[in-house]
């Protein structure tokens, strides 16, 4: 036959509840820190993606800055090709043609690239975007504007790499 249960003394009873008080403090000790380390865990995974983006960001401007140099570069090269067709005289109109395509060609890569030519004729003076090499008087066109491009301008990201160099109307008398 079992033995009756013993009934637990007063004394087994304080240590009892003295070891759970000591696991309680245990518990939310572990707690704590648990989530001090999740609570860093987060701050490290949004720093983390914090350099991931300023990453992608700085290649993208160095990118941009170095396609920005080898337009400037080229650039001469497109005004020379300009020069070459509008020099050549109608004898060698076959040469122009070609010398147009291939000006046109290397345009062509360039917009694909983000580079884009500045339409100006016509168009208010903007110290941003025109450099004004000459003045004329024309009656008939407006005062201040683009009456003809001397060299052509070039846009890159939306910022002027080369104002386009212009004759402005000027009528007004000083």
């Amino acid at each position: 036959m079992p033995s009756p249960a013993k009934k637990p003394t007063q004394q087994t009873t304080r240590v009892l509840q003295s070891k759970i008080r000591k696991l309680k403090r245990d518990l939310r000790k572990q707690t704590e820190e648990a989530e001090e380390w999740q609570s860093k865990l987060v701050y490290i995974q949004a720093e983390f993606e914090n350099l991931k983006k300023r990453s992608d960001r700085e290649k993208e401007e160095f990118t941009r800055y170095a396609n920005r140099q080898l337009f400037e570069k080229l650039l001469p090269v497109l005004d020379d090709l300009d020069s070459a067709i509008s020099s050549m005289d109608e004898c060698d109109s076959e040469s122009a043609q070609g010398i147009g395509m291939i000006r046109n060609n290397l345009l062509e890569l360039l917009k694909s690239e983000g580079l884009e030519e500045m339409e100006c004729l016509g168009e208010v003076i903007d110290p941003y975007k025109h450099e004004v090499v000459h003045t004329v008087s024309d009656d008939s066109a407006e005062d201040n504007t683009v009456a003809e491009v001397v060299q052509k301008g070039y846009v890159y990201s939306h910022r002027v790499i080369r104002p386009s160099k212009v004759i402005a109307v000027k009528n007004t008398e000083e």
